[in-house]
């Protein structure tokens, strides 16, 4: 009789489903396999902001304070946008970040255009890099709010 090897979870040591499609890549359970990405997420992004012009990083943070929000949807899900009716500014952004999406919404009889990120672990290394930069209070507690719910 073979002695099967029993796959574990990565973070809490639980024994894996032998049913999952798979099963034979599957570091983690369900309830870790989402956290797993947010940290793999973070870690390769903070390592591409950390080589962005800190002109640029400083230039994004005064935009983001003045035109943008980060905030958390149904579900925990994590969002950071910012909206503005001229879309040259958010393709600029989009482009230097490499992550996130522009979408043109109608709003009072005229159309905007907003750039949101929902990749939790982007949002994460990208609000840690800001910090520095801030300087309203408000938005370095609405930032610190979130942050917290990564560690949480």
């Amino acid at each position: 009789m073979k002695n099967k090897e029993v796959k574990r979870c990565l973070f809490c040591n639980k024994k894996l489903s032998t049913t999952s499609q798979y099963r034979s890549t599957t570091k983690y359970c369900e309830v870790h396999k989402h956290k797993a990405r947010i940290k793999i997420d973070y870690k390769m992004y903070l390592k591409e902001l950390n080589n962005l012009p800190k002109s640029f990083i400083s230039w994004l943070v005064g935009f983001y304070e003045g035109e943008g929000n980060v905030g958390t949807a149904k579900k925990r899900m994590i969002y950071f946008q910012i909206t503005q009716k001229d879309i040259s500014p958010l393709k600029i952004i989009k482009k230097t970040l490499k992550i996130g999406k522009i979408k043109l919404e109608k709003r009072n009889n005229s159309f905007i255009h907003r750039y949101l990120i929902n990749r939790s672990g982007y949002i994460f290394a990208l609000l840690e890099t800001f910090i520095p930069f801030m300087k309203s209070i408000i938005k370095i507690k609405q930032v610190k709010k979130i942050l917290h719910q990564k560690y949480a």
